[in-house]
């Protein structure tokens, strides 16, 4: 039962590393468009949020197959739920502009 009552937490603290690291993934690609060197901003910043996930995985679970699970699960789980947000978002942003003449039919 204890081993339960430690597993839930986890899936808080997974959705909440998922979080830091999309949120930071989308500050990363606003961010990296405008540097000179992108490759190497990149490459940092993946390196980063990656130690950073994994340092608060390996603090979360401590061995605990359980906690794995729920932490990867709640991980996964806002990662899919960011993903649908995005893509509603964009879809109504798309749909809101303004129509602009096609190009391919000026010529």
């Amino acid at each position: 039962m204890t081993e339960l009552l430690r597993c839930f937490p986890a899936f808080g603290l997974g959705a909440g590393a998922s979080l830091i690291f999309f949120g930071s993934l989308w500050w990363t690609i606003k961010t990296g468009i405008s540097q000179r060197k992108k490759s190497n901003f990149f490459l940092k910043s993946f390196l980063i949020r990656a130690i950073v996930v994994v340092a608060l995985f390996l603090c979360v679970c401590r061995g605990s197959g359980c906690a794995w699970g729920f932490c990867l699960t709640g991980f996964i789980g806002t990662r899919i739920l960011l993903t649908n947000l995005v893509k509603r978002t964009i879809s109504r942003d798309l749909s809101n502009r303004p129509r602009t003449k096609d190009v391919r039919n000026a010529y």
